[in-house]
């Protein structure tokens, strides 16, 4: 997804001192948006596990539970990453931010 495009542009080149305070501030809403969409998903795929065995069921149901699976796990091991990269922050007022992520 775009997410993957925008995470790329964040660690534009300089090695020593972590993020940057607008990098930090992007990956943090990008990681915000992250935990809302696997939220999401997660209720999506409770519905649909509750379809399973019913008249609902269907093939397609069990590929789309399967999909949004696949791509929710990908999403969570991505914002697990970023999450990671912001835990590098050193400066006090934006460890105060992250921790409310």
């Amino acid at each position: 997804m775009d997410l993957q495009h925008m995470e790329n542009g964040l660690s534009g080149g300089g090695g020593g001192g972590g993020l940057s305070e607008i990098d930090f501030q992007r990956l943090a809403q990008i990681i915000a948006t992250s935990i809302q969409k696997v939220q999401q998903n997660v209720s999506t795929m409770q519905r649909m596990v509750n379809q399973l065995n019913t008249p609902q069921d269907s093939p397609e149901l069990k590929k789309q539970l399967h999909q949004i699976m696949t791509y929710t796990n990908q999403l969570v091991t991505d914002t697990n990453n970023q999450i990671n990269e912001v835990d590098k922050c050193k400066e006090r007022h934006l460890k105060i931010q992250r921790d409310r992520l």
